[in-house]
Order: structure tokens, then sequence, then C-alpha cells
């Protein structure tokens, strides 16, 4: 028993499948099966139920979970320690991020802290929000950032910077004749593109016209995609309305290939966090990340 596999177990437990914890960790699914199928074989005891739906943890598995989240933590906690010795902090650190602040906050402050921190690595990669607390509940990142929020009093959270949603439109036809703010009445009857379950964005939008007593589902919503860039293609194509980071869409406001406008009610500005798990000893590396990124951003 080693603890690569002891981590592959944990995030077969949190996800459900032999898949998904291999996405989640970048590794095959036969990699996966084939340390899976070493540890049971070392602890002489079925780990896994295969149910139609996924997998579930057998009584034995169940009692693995515990000591195995409980050693993972260990050794975060002895790398840490350790660390503290080093006059260099060097290594890596992955950081799980959403679709704006991964694209267009985050690129500038990985910039700056590489400068500072030249032994560290920096692994930064997209997910939606939704995802994004995931890895870090499940210990599968030291640090995400993510603008929609859950309650969990496990997770720390820290904001390290703002946006403000704005309605993006075609710049021809009936939208290049609609005033600013757009009365929220007309936005509603307008083809929407909409970000996937999960987008930060989209709750945000969401929450806000429920905090109005608007149901989300009275949007005339079209189409669903997947990306920012997606949705701005899509609506400078004449595909119709969208709502996005006005982060996002800078260099076609000023282009004049997109309208960008304010919609009449809604208040559409919102935090983004820097989350890490409150159980979680961060390491060296990690620990040196989450202070430079809270630090550039309290100024």
């Amino acid at each position: 028993m080693d603890i690569r596999q002891l981590a592959i177990f944990v995030s077969i437990a949190n996800r459900g499948t032999f898949t998904a914890a291999g996405k989640a960790l970048y590794i095959s699914q036969p990699t996966v099966s084939a340390q899976m199928a070493a540890l049971e074989k070392e602890l002489g005891a079925a780990l896994f139920e295969r149910q139609s739906r996924g997998i579930a943890l057998t009584p034995a598995g169940r009692i693995l979970k515990r000591f195995a989240e409980d050693i993972l933590m260990l050794k975060d906690q002895a790398i840490a320690a350790v660390g503290q010795y080093k006059h260099d902090i060097s290594g890596s650190v992955r950081v799980v991020a959403s679709t704006v602040p991964a694209d267009y906050i985050l690129p500038g402050l990985v910039s700056r802290f590489l400068q500072a921190y030249p032994g560290v690595f920096v692994g930064l990669s997209r997910a939606d929000s939704a995802t994004v607390w995931d890895a870090v509940q499940n210990y599968e990142a030291e640090l995400g950032v993510a603008g929609a929020m859950r309650d969990d009093p496990l997770v720390e959270s820290f904001p390290i910077g703002r946006d403000e949603l704005v309605l993006i439109a075609p710049p021809t036809g009936e939208y290049s004749r609609w005033e600013d703010p757009v009365p929220l009445e007309v936005v509603l009857q307008a083809p929407m593109l909409c970000r996937e379950p999960g987008s930060g964005t989209q709750e945000a939008f969401e929450d806000a016209l429920r905090a109005l007593g608007v149901n989300p589902d009275s949007i005339s919503a079209r189409a669903q995609l997947g990306s920012v860039e997606a949705i701005k293609s899509a609506v400078a194509q004449g595909g119709g309305v969208g709502v996005v980071s006005d982060l996002a869409v800078q260099r076609e406001a000023a282009a004049h290939t997109i309208r960008v406008l304010r919609i009449e009610g809604l208040d559409l500005v919102r935090s983004f966090h820097l989350i890490t798990h409150g159980k979680r000893v961060l390491s060296p590396s990690a620990q040196a990340f989450r202070d430079f990124a809270v630090s550039s951003f309290s100024h």
C-alpha cells in the first residue's frame, strides 16, 4: 500500500467512478483499475461494489476511507512541517479556477508570483465553479478560485477580485437600437445563449433574477454553450444575447464587434474567492501562492 494508491482510492470514493477519478488525477482509467486491484489484493478485501450508476464502497472500503483521508492529511502536514526549514520555497502547486479568473485574473498574478518564487511550478487548470469546489473539497487540489460560493464550514475563502456581469448583443439589427441599460422585460424576451449548469456566471445571473422575484425559467433560452468564447462568437454572428463577465469582452467592446450593455435593475457585481480546505495543511508552495494572491488583491 502506498500514498498514490490511497489518493486514487479516496478520489474514486468521492467521485463515484474510476473514470472520473482518473480524469481528476490526470491518470488513465486502466492505471486506476490496476492500482485498485493491487490494493484490494494486498488488503485481502473488496473495497468497491459495482452498481448501475457507478461505484459504492463496501463496509471495508468505508473503513479504509476514514484512515486514508487521515493518512493523506498527515502526509501534507509532514511536507509542510519539513518545508518550514527550507531556505528557498520550491515545488509545485495546483490551482483550479473557474473560467473568468483562470483566463482574465490569474495569469497576471501567476506571472508576478513566478518572478517572486522562481523555484515553484504553478499548474493552473480551468473548470466550472462546481468542479472547482469539488476538487478542493475532495482534496484533489490545494487551491481553487471561483465566483460561485457554497455554504461549507470546512472551506476557507479569501476574496481576490471582482467583476461585473454584462449583457452582450450583436451590434446590428434591433439590438443596435437598444438603450443602455436595457429593461429587464426586453432581455427576458430576447433569445438568450446560456452557460452550462455549474457555471458561476450562469448561477450569479439567475441569483440576481431571483433577488428581484423573477423565475430564471422565464429566460428565453435558445442555446447552452460551454465557454465564454463560444457565447461571444455566437452573439457576434447574430445568434442572440448572452450574459458574461465584463473582463471577457473588453477587446470586443473596443472593436465594436459586440454591444456591451447593462440590465436595468439587476445587481450583477460579484467577487471571486480563493478557497482552501480548512483541514488540509497546505504545502509551502501552496501557502506561498495563497498568501501572495491575498496580499496582491488586498491593496
